[in-house]
């Protein structure tokens, strides 16, 4: 319990100053617990590369990697790591040891990340990250992503993340999701969905208690009869007949 506590205020810690450092070069956009998702200014050098006495051979380095991992290092290297040398005598040498490091990844063309409805509120792991090409890199939060929702909202927002990336401006990012928006209310307002019995849900993707439920749902449904081997007249053959009252 001591260490699975420690484990989690290290990672809690270092992520928080992750930000306090984002915040002097840029504005940081999501936290989770093993990653700080932040945008950084165009100008803002992405990668460094040193030149060496071998004109052949060039160290490149990720700049903002490096800023995070030397803070990291500063605030929680264990300078009494210790390692077993000798079993026997068990002696042992001291060293310093910080073995956590940061990983960049990206850059991306753009992150979008829904507003809380109410102030104050936050809404955590809930985005859509793009890839320059306009692929979607990474998704989270989302129904459509679910197993188990409606395959109306997930279609809906299948049309929606497309037209995230469309226009120079984001008056004409917000046109292009509203004319979506708009269609599908009117959609809605014009009576033409039903709701199908099921809530529109089906084999490919509900979750697996709805699946087991189901099952049950149908073997109670079909029932279990017993069988039984009888003779007939004839003594070289036999006949399978149900017993009354199944079982």
């Amino acid at each position: 319990m001591e260490m699975a506590g420690v484990v989690t205020y290290t990672g809690a810690k270092i992520i928080q100053n992750a930000r306090l450092l984002v915040e002097k070069i840029g504005k940081p956009l999501e936290l989770d617990t093993d990653g700080i998702w932040c945008a950084l200014l165009g100008s803002f050098p992405e990668n460094f590369t040193f030149k060496t006495n071998d004109l052949k051979k060039k160290l490149t380095i990720s700049y903002p990697c490096v800023m995070l991992n030397v803070d990291v290092a500063r605030n929680n290297t264990n300078d009494q790591y210790q390692t077993l040398v000798n079993p026997v005598n068990k002696t042992y040498t001291t060293h310093s040891e910080c073995s956590i490091e940061f990983e960049v990844d990206g850059p991306y063309k753009a992150m979008i990340i829904p507003a809380s409805k109410e102030e104050g509120i936050l809404i955590k792991k809930r985005y859509v990250v793009f890839n320059d090409d306009g692929t979607l890199a990474e998704l989270k939060g989302f129904e459509i992503k679910r197993r188990g929702e409606l395959k109306l909202i997930k279609i809906f927002q299948a049309e929606l993340f497309d037209k995230f990336l469309n226009g120079s401006t984001l008056e004409e990012c917000y046109s292009a999701v509203a004319v979506v928006a708009n269609r599908w209310l009117d959609l809605l307002d014009q009576d033409l969905f039903f709701s199908p019995p099921d809530g529109g849900l089906d084999e490919s993707n509900i979750s697996l208690e709805e699946k087991l439920r189901r099952e049950r749902s149908r073997e109670r449904g079909l029932g279990v009869t017993r069988y039984e081997w009888v003779k007939t007249i004839s003594k070289k053959k036999t006949i399978m007949v149900p017993l009354p009252g199944g079982g």
